[in-house]
């Protein structure tokens, strides 16, 4: 994930609203409008907001938020013409171009490219033998090249997109294994990352590292501890090194191995299936990841060696959270998002914090209620290998082109507080 490079105020704090059922999936750095802080379903008839699985079959559309430097909503947009659509992901380019991964109740799975105006540049149905989910879409610092998954009855395949007209450049089965679920996907202008499970009998978490220009796969590794395991997460930094948690049968785990797929260090967390989500590396190598321990949102900060620098919780009314991702500001302040109940429905919020873990309280940001508060997951050092793991092989993928229709705008939402 690239950096927000641009200042937000460090006061800055709000909900997405006004809005229930919301959530957040995805922040990454465009130019001018720099932040895309969530996505989910708008209803056309009340423009209130709801999650893809809230959502479905209550003629739900797809939409996006953007927010510039100052913390300010901009635009709120959605494809008016669509019913019965969830987004899956959404990210952007440096040019502030925008890029979706959505898919209809039918199982088409669409890729889109959206300029900064909010016009539809191409869309592409992704056929990987009809019907399944597009997982994810990324795109490339310099937005020359898109990937986006396809899947059908875990058989995954991943495809590499031309980022100006959508036109196909390769494809790629996520493993050779029976059965491969490769739902999580980064990119950069040199290398790809994808990560999931694969299996013959048991899970396998795995990470593969290919080169963008060719798709050439450089290493094929998985975290071995003995159990069975799912990759929910893979980042990079700008050294090279890579970044992956997942979870096994009855705990989470969270991994730094360096550009040739070396362990380095790995961690174990307490709880059930509850997996680290996105996370984030400063200048000088702190690591910051949410992980749930099955009720409540946790924000974690390791150093560079693996020793936890400081948690906290973040919860709304209800007490209870999901989490959601943390990018880094500045070597000084994180931007942080998640979702949390307020004893009636499920709202999004975004939160600046330092890094230095001295923000704590409890605060009321667009009417609600959120705590961010110091607190204590079990956390310890864990033994296993990157192991090799079984190599992928050619995938063909169909694309044709897809009518999404105009881009409209919605009204903008609540907004940021001081706090």
């Amino acid at each position: 994930m690239t950096p927000i490079l641009g200042v937000i105020d460090s006061a800055k704090t709000g909900r997405l609203g006004p809005t229930f059922n919301t959530w957040v999936s995805n922040v990454i750095r465009s130019t001018g409008n720099i932040n895309i802080v969530a996505q989910g379903n708008a209803i056309p008839s009340t423009g209130v907001l709801v999650s893809a699985g809230a959502g479905a079959g209550m003629g739900t559309i797809p939409s996006w938020w953007i927010q510039d430097g100052t913390g300010t909503y901009t635009q709120k947009r959605a494809f008016t013409g669509l019913t019965n659509w969830g987004i899956e992901n959404a990210t952007a380019d440096t040019a502030g171009n925008i890029y979706i991964a959505t898919r209809s109740g039918a199982g088409d799975n669409v890729a889109a490219k959206i300029n900064s105006s909010g016009t539809v540049v191409w869309a592409k149905n992704i056929n990987a033998g009809g019907g399944g989910a597009s997982g994810f879409v990324k795109v490339s610092p310099n937005g020359t090249r898109v990937i986006a998954r396809s899947a059908v009855n875990e058989m995954d395949k991943f495809i590499v997109l031309d980022g100006s007209d959508g036109s196909t450049i390769y494809s790629r089965e996520s493993t050779s294994r029976a059965t491969q679920n490769g739902y999580i996907g980064q990119i950069s202008d040199t290398k790809i990352y994808i990560g999931g499970y694969e299996r013959d009998s048991t899970n396998q978490g795995f990470v593969r590292q290919y080169t963008t220009s060719t798709g050439n796969q450089d290493f094929s590794v998985w975290y071995n501890d003995g159990q069975a395991s799912v990759t929910t997460t893979t980042f990079f930094d700008s050294s090279g090194n890579v970044y992956l948690g997942g979870y096994h049968d009855s705990s989470n785990w969270f991994v730094k191995m360096n550009s040739s797929g070396v362990l380095q260090w790995a961690k174990t967390f307490g709880g059930g299936q509850q997996f680290p989500n996105m996370g984030a590396v400063d200048s000088v190598g702190n690591v910051y990841i949410q992980v749930n321990n099955g009720t409540v949102a946790f924000l974690v900060k390791f150093n560079s060696s693996g020793t936890v620098q400081w948690q906290r919780t973040m919860y709304g009314a209800a007490s209870t959270s999901n989490c959601g991702t943390v990018v880094v500001l500045n070597d000084n302040f994180l931007f942080v998002t998640f979702s949390s109940s307020d004893g009636s429905g499920v709202n999004a919020y975004q939160m600046i914090v330092p890094t230095d873990g001295s923000k704590t309280g409890t605060y009321t940001v667009g009417g609600k209620t959120i705590t961010y508060t110091s607190s204590s997951l079990s956390i310890s050092s864990k033994g296993g290998t990157m192991s090799g793991s079984q190599g992928s092989s050619a995938g063909s993928i169909t694309t044709t082109n897809a009518g999404l229709g105009a881009v409209g705008t919605w009204t903008n939402t609540t907004g940021l507080t001081n706090i």
